[in-house]
């Protein structure tokens, strides 16, 4: 799926706004999010404590069949899969994961790390 292309960051909300988000979370966890990502990169983010290392990234991907992996580097590598579809047993998980991956994109369009 094609990225789109953004040009200005998204809009800070109000207080009463968060709040209303905030109360609406578990909803929105328990229903299929449309959020349009790629499945041919993942989503990395290098952490705030490298100390100039570079070293230690967080990784979110998505494969063809809709199932969502999440990895450290270095580390494990963890696979939720597609509920209802695919046997995944996480729902609320599998959604969070998702928005992560958003997040990352965001973060690094709007807040880009550096490397030498």
């Amino acid at each position: 799926m094609p990225k789109k292309t953004r040009k200005i960051e998204p809009p800070e909300l109000s207080e009463k706004e968060v709040e209303k988000i905030a109360d609406q979370l578990p909803a929105i966890l328990n229903s299929p999010l449309p959020i349009a990502l790629s499945d041919e990169k993942p989503y990395c983010r290098l952490h705030d404590d490298h100390d100039g290392t570079f070293v230690g990234e967080l990784s979110v991907s998505l494969s063809r069949d809709g199932d969502v992996w999440i990895s450290t580097s270095p580390g494990h590598t963890l696979r939720f899969r597609m509920p209802m579809i695919s046997g995944g047993m996480s729902p609320h998980t599998f959604n969070a994961l998702r928005v992560l991956a958003l997040a990352i994109e965001l973060d690094n369009e709007y807040h880009p790390i550096s490397k030498p």
